[in-house]
């Protein structure tokens, strides 16, 4: 707590003292300037030393005799020793410590005795300091360097060594000090290329040295880490990441926030490891390449560059069964925490088609405040819970900024490459942040996601722009950006940085078993929930070629948006086209091209078990839909329909239960091809709907298309993009 109150009045002091200083630059300091230094005979007001000692001087660090300073004379111990304890604020001794050479009324003993309290300095194991002895420039180098260390913004010299043409001669005690010296700018050569270690410290010396000390270390307690401070060189080609792991291991431990140096290029090769972030991270003006060409699956494709963490795993009281829509959890845990259930018993989204799959347990992801009040929707009834983690929220934390140039793999596989951002921590704000895929290639394997979220809430990405990749084999997705298990997202200006149109290339993005999600103010080529979304809204957007691809649970809201995609909304076949609640569709504008788009296109042919009942939306709300469909060239186009043909089995019946629609309300629903909105293919699909259009070019009829009966009848007629 000394050391916390001492710092404090140190750092208001010299801040103050800056201002002063700030007002009379060298050029200034003429006899009748008020400069501190004009005061001494001895002194060249225009000298190296002139800034040093007009600080020491103003601050009462270093005074001289009469009207003379002294510059050329050797400093002594006893002068430098107070000069830092007035730097620090002048604190008491940490424990009482007296030699038998330092006079008790002498105006040195306060700071004698402070300073080898917290062993700045040290006797002569005699009982005796020599107060008198002047310093070498390695011994004063040593002083401040051991100051530095009682502070908690002290940052190590790692990864820097000394490059003087008389090294040798610096003693082996003094290595690091001088070290953190050079590095830090606070100790210069001599000229020559020497440092001159066993040089003696002149009172100008000392004085030029302090103030620099002052004004970089002193006066920057909120100092950062920087990669550079561990060796990170930033030229594009020089592999820094064991440099960028060791200064986030740093900052961990210190609770220090990490800075990349502003204009560096750093190259990432075939790196081991991760660095893991816990503390904010500004990665502005500075450029990541990541070179994955020469990666082969294992060898480093798994690997997660840089995973957030911080979220804290707690034990809670047994959770036996949950009961859908369940609104508190029986007990109260006493904080606000993030848990998984999981029923290992039962499978889920046992994948149908070319992707085709064994499914997963059933589970699902929620907070509970600290009175165990359920804040966010349970989508399954849970009879019986095989398994329980539950996660403290971390406290805020936010990765600012950084372009990252990726270059892809060329090894041809379907094994996932994972060299991404991985986040596991609640509270956590990804912003201002560029990825660009600058080498590709012709061949290469997919990537999981550069951004990854996994297992955690109120995360928010912000003010993104991310290439999508190319599958190149076509049989696997790829993505930019990837979310699991997760609680209230938003996206917020999330942009491709590619052609949102090339459906070559697959989205940006999939989501799986997330809830409560927002995207808003995005331009992406596809919004693709896979294994579940609970509550999703997207609107202030635009979605291009692979369109917007949903399964799940809740309110779906597609609000002020456009959609370039035959189909507005698709819920995915090859999970049963399922959707356990309400859609919304507010003020859309889409852009269909085919001969029989539909609003909303669903396909359950009734012969696959998801491992669960399968629902078209309980719902449809549509108000305000403009299809821009004047340049939709098929001959068989006759205008769009609001519910597609679902090829429900009608002669294999149902093994998945397919529960059909109940309600569709439509309004403010035009073609600017004025031709008709029809209610879909088949009237037989769709016997007991309700109806309820109003103002709108909707007309309440069902038209299949010409000739196209024998292909619509074709069970499983197209299969969802994996």
């Amino acid at each position: 707590m000394k050391k916390l109150i001492g710092l404090l009045v140190s750092v208001v002091t010299l801040l103050s003292l800056v201002l002063v200083v700030n007002g009379a630059s060298v050029a200034d300091c003429k006899k009748d300037s008020g400069c501190p230094a004009a005061f001494y005979t001895d002194l060249n007001l225009s000298g190296w030393y002139h800034d040093g000692i007009h600080f020491c001087v103003e601050e009462g660090m270093m005074i001289g005799e009469g009207n003379k300073f002294e510059p050329d004379t050797e400093a002594t111990r006893e002068e430098i020793v107070y000069a830092i304890w007035v730097a620090a604020g002048k604190p008491a001794a940490e424990r009482e410590v007296t030699f038998t050479d330092v006079d008790k009324s002498s105006k040195y003993a306060p700071a004698i005795s402070w300073a080898a309290s917290i062993y700045v300095v040290t006797g002569h194991g005699d009982g005796t300091f020599a107060p008198k002895d002047n310093v070498t420039r390695e011994q004063l180098a040593t002083m401040l360097y051991r100051f530095a260390k009682t502070k908690p913004s002290y940052i190590p010299a790692y990864g820097f060594s000394l490059n003087f043409s008389d090294n040798n001669k610096v003693s082996t005690w003094a290595r690091d000090s001088l070290t953190w010296c050079v590095r830090k700018g606070i100790m210069n050569g001599v000229g020559g290329g020497k440092l001159d270690p066993q040089g003696t410290a002149l009172r100008s010396h000392v004085a030029a040295m302090l103030q620099r000390y002052c004004q970089q270390i002193l006066m920057n307690e909120s100092i950062c880490v920087r990669y550079s401070d561990f060796g990170a060189v930033g030229d594009g080609v020089t592999d820094d990441f064991s440099a960028i792991v060791m200064a986030h291991n740093y900052a961990n431990t210190h609770g220090l926030p990490v800075y990349a140096d502003d204009g560096a290029t750093y190259y990432i090769g075939e790196a081991r490891g991760t660095a893991a972030i816990r503390t904010n991270t500004t990665w502005t003006g500075a450029t990541f390449i990541i070179d994955d060409r020469n990666l082969v699956p294992f060898r480093s494709s798994i690997n997660t560059l840089f995973s957030v963490t911080g979220d804290q795993y707690v034990n809670i009281p047994e959770i036996t069964s949950l009961k859908k829509w369940q609104k508190h959890l029986g007990f109260a845990p006493g904080e606000d925490l993030l848990v998984t259930v999981e029923n290992n018993k039962i499978t889920h989204y046992i994948r149908s088609g070319r992707n085709a799959n064994s499914g997963t347990p059933m589970s699902d992801t929620f907070i509970v405040d600290a009175e165990g009040n359920i804040l966010t929707d349970i989508v399954w009834n849970f009879d019986n819970i095989s398994s329980c983690w539950a996660k403290k929220l971390a406290e805020p934390l936010v990765i600012e900024g950084g372009t990252f140039h990726i270059m892809v793999s060329r090894h041809q596989s379907h094994s996932y490459f994972s060299r991404n951002i991985k986040v596991s921590r609640s509270n956590t704000t990804i912003r201002n942040l560029t990825m660009e895929i600058i080498d590709e290639g012709d061949t290469g394997s997919p990537y999981a996601g550069f951004i990854t979220v996994t297992n955690a809430a109120n995360v928010k990405l912000e003010n993104l722009k991310l290439d999508a990749f190319n599958p190149f084999n076509g049989g696997y997705g790829t993505y930019a950006m990837q979310l699991n298990y997760c609680v209230n997202i938003t996206l917020d200006n999330v942009v491709q940085g590619n052609d949102i149109h090339d459906t070559d290339r697959w989205g940006i993005m999939c989501t799986n078993f997330c809830k409560d999600f927002y995207l808003k103010n995005c331009r992406l080529n596809r919004y693709d929930s896979h294994m579940g979304v609970a509550n999703c809204t997207i609107e202030n957007s635009t979605i291009g070629g692979s369109g917007v691809n949903i399964i799940g649970h809740g309110k779906f809201v597609l609000r002020n948006s456009t959609v370039y995609q035959d189909n507005l909304v698709i819920l995915r076949s090859d999970y049963g086209s399922t959707w356990d609640g309400d859609v919304y569709i507010e003020n859309v504008e889409w852009y269909p091209e085919s001969r029989a788009p539909s609003i909303i296109r669903v396909e359950n042919n009734g012969i696959h078990d998801y491992g669960y009942t399968c629902y078209m939306p309980h719902n449809v709300y549509i108000d305000g839909l403009r299809i821009v469909d004047t340049e939709n060239k098929d001959p068989e186009y006759n205008g769009p329909r609001i519910l597609s043909y679902y090829s429900l089995a009608r002669k294999h019946g149902t093994i998945s239960p397919y529960i059909l629609c109940e309600r569709v309300v439509a309004k403010n629903v035009y073609t600017d091809s004025g031709k008709p909105v029809y209610l879909s293919f088949f009237e037989k699909d769709y016997p007991n709907v309700k109806w309820e259009i109003s103002d709108s070019g909707i007309v309440e009829e069902f038209l299949p298309i010409p000739e196209q009966e024998a292909w619509l009848e074709q069970e499983g007629y197209m299969e969802s993009d994996p």
